[in-house]
Parts: C-alpha cells; structure tokens; sequence
C-alpha cells in the first residue's frame, strides 16, 4: 500500500471542490488511524467501548512521560487542540455518512490538527529504542526452534536520519544482513510497493500461528505510514563483485550504499546497544571513509561544513545567523515524502517571509538581519 501523500492532502484541503475537500478530510484520519495502529493502540477494540480517535489519541499522548511536551508541540493550546481535533473527526464522520459539507477554512484547520497529531505519534515511534526492539526482532527469527537454531540475520544495521543528531527523524531505516538467502529473494524481487510486507510475512511462514509474530497490525501500520523501512543484503555483499552490483542496482539510489555508510550504526545484541563497530562487513568501513575523502576534496557535501552556501541558479552568498539556521533546519527535517528542499527553493522561502534580503550590490550578496 502506497505511503500517504500528506502535500496531497493538504492541498486537496483547501480545494474549491467540496468533494475533493471531504476525501482530502476523510484520507487524513485514515492516516491518523494508520499511526495509532502503528503506536499500539487497538483502534477496534477502543472502538467498542465508544471511545474515538481522538480520545485514543489523547490516551496514548498522555501514557508518555513527555506527555505535556507533547501537548505543546501541537499548533494551539492543548484545550483548544483536543476540541479542534474532536471536531474535525466529527467533520468527517458527518461527511462521510450524512454528505455535510466542510467548509475550506474549517477543513484546512481539520486536516492541519490532524497531521499535527500524526507527526506526534510518528515522533514518538521513531526513536533509537524503538529501533532496537525491532533490531532484536529480527535477529531472533529463526528458521528452526532449539537446540539447533538457525537464524535468519546475522547483523542489524541502523542508518538514514535517526542514526544523526537530528530533532526529528522521520523513519526507522534497517539494513538487514540475511545469513541464508531466503529473505533476500522476497524482500528485493517481490513487489517494490510491498517490499517490507513481503519481508515479514516470510518470516512468519518459518512460525506458523494464529497470530503473527512479525506481519502484526502494529508492524503493517507503521510501514503503511512510512515510519519503518526495510532493506536486506548478505554476506556476500562487497565480496561478490556481480551480485554486488546486481543489488545496488535494485536500490532507486545507485549510490545508496555509499551515502548511509557514514552514518550507519550496528545493532549489538549483547549489550543492547547501537554501536559504529561496522568490522562485521568491512566494506561499510571502507565506503564511510571513502565518502569522507570526497567530503575533503570538494566533491560531495559536507554535513559538518559552514553553513555558508552558494547557490549558481540566484548568484548570491547566502549568509544566515543561527536563528535563521534553526527555523530552516525545523523546516527541512518536516518536508514532506518525496519534497527536497533545493537552495533556490531555501532562498525563496527565506525571502518571502522577511528571514533575508538581497543587497543591491554587484557581488549579488545575500545578507539577513532578522
């Protein structure tokens, strides 16, 4: 099933078309669902003792120590919040079974509270904890039970923006090293759209029950929203100079492997614990130090560079304080699937809301003052 397209339907929000308006309404607590499934919540089981999505979601947000955090990360004040969100899934209700109208403003402030809400939920899931709990997961499947197990991965690895000191991550991205083959053929010549679903249910035909161990709701949910990601390789990976290559060349970017090597962390079941030991595959150490020498000559960027820039398309010196920094870096780390934030694209959106101007002078400098 396809990730949510949350620019979709936040434009399908402020439509002139009160059909597409409703759909748009209707997507956006589909998703919300989708993350308190992902979060643990038993949305039917809540559902029979009438309780709504909304009170599963204040539920949940209140079982966090970070609870009152939480609360004022959303875009109004927590009693203004908790009536927005009952009212926009009321809203939808209303649409759906009775065909009332969403007025534009109404729907565009419903599906705002609405996403404000999933991010919280997302950010509550994509945590490094998290990530070990799955990390554990997987390295105890197995393909028969004791005394003569045989697993299925011999590492975990962690990378993508969690691995980094990032304010919010995005999604929970694991590498996992298939010691016997199996998995490899359906996580990577399956369906692309199901990679992760085709993944776990595999596992789940080496433990057959009535409930499943590693396709759960739980799991399903959090892929469907785009917070669990998976990839797999073997041991053969930089080894095996053909197959090598025939997996690199599976990945949308050629050069995946090279770009999450810096970052990327080990699982260590004993201690519990990410580690940067990578010495398991020789070949991460080797890519993470070979981007650091192109990061040295000039060739790829820098994550540790000035934050300085020149932009060909403007011709300019963009030259912005840490203030400006922080609101751009907040911007960046919530785009979008699929959006980039571009340096023209940074430019004009500093621009439009007064972050910087443009001297007047013939270097064409950029200079800000806020």
């Amino acid at each position: 099933m396809a990730k949510a397209d949350w620019v979709a339907i936040q434009h399908g929000a402020i439509s002139d078309n009160s059909f597409i308006r409703k759909q748009s309404l209707s997507q956006s607590v589909t998703e919300l669902e989708k993350a308190l499934v992902a979060s643990g919540v038993n949305c039917q089981k809540e559902r029979s003792k009438r309780k709504s999505l909304a009170d599963m979601f204040f539920d949940i947000v209140a079982t966090g120590r970070d609870s009152e955090r939480n609360m004022q990360n959303l875009p109004i004040q927590t009693h203004a919040s908790k009536k927005l969100l009952r009212d926009a899934i009321t809203a939808r209700n209303k649409g759906v079974h009775s065909d009332e109208e969403v007025a534009q403003p109404d729907c565009e402030r419903f599906v705002e509270i609405i996403y404000a809400a999933w991010q919280l939920l997302r950010d509550r899931f994509v945590t490094q904890s998290k990530a070990s709990v799955l990390a554990q997961l997987f390295l105890d499947a197995a393909l028969c039970d004791e005394p003569s197990k045989l697993y299925h991965f011999s590492n975990v690895y962690l990378f993508g923006s969690l691995t980094r000191s990032v304010e919010q991550a995005n999604d929970i991205d694991l590498l996992l090293v298939d010691a016997i083959g199996n998995i490899l053929i359906t996580g990577y010549f399956g369906d692309p759209g199901g990679k992760e679903q085709s993944i776990l249910r595999e596992l789940d035909l080496y433990h057959p029950s009535r409930a499943p161990k590693y396709s759960t709701r739980q799991n399903v949910a959090a892929i469907e929203c785009g917070w669990l990601n998976l990839s797999v390789i073997t041991e053969r990976f930089g080894q095996d100079r053909a197959w090598t290559r025939e997996i690199c060349a599976l990945e949308h970017d050629p050069l995946f492997f090279l770009n999450v090597a810096r970052d990327m962390l080990r699982y260590d079941p004993i201690h519990r614990t990410w580690t940067r030991d990578l010495s398991s595959i020789r070949v991460f150490e080797e890519l993470a130090q070979l981007l650091d020498r192109l990061a040295e000559i000039g060739i790829v960027a820098n994550p540790n560079d000035s934050h300085a820039a020149q932009d060909a398309e403007h011709e300019v010196t963009m030259f912005l304080s840490d203030a400006v920094i922080t609101i751009l870096d907040h911007l960046r780390k919530n785009l979008f699937e699929d959006r980039y934030l571009t340096r023209k694209t940074l430019l004009d959106w500093a621009l439009k809301r007064g972050l910087v101007q443009l001297s007047e002078d013939k270097t064409g400098v950029l200079r800000r003052f806020l």
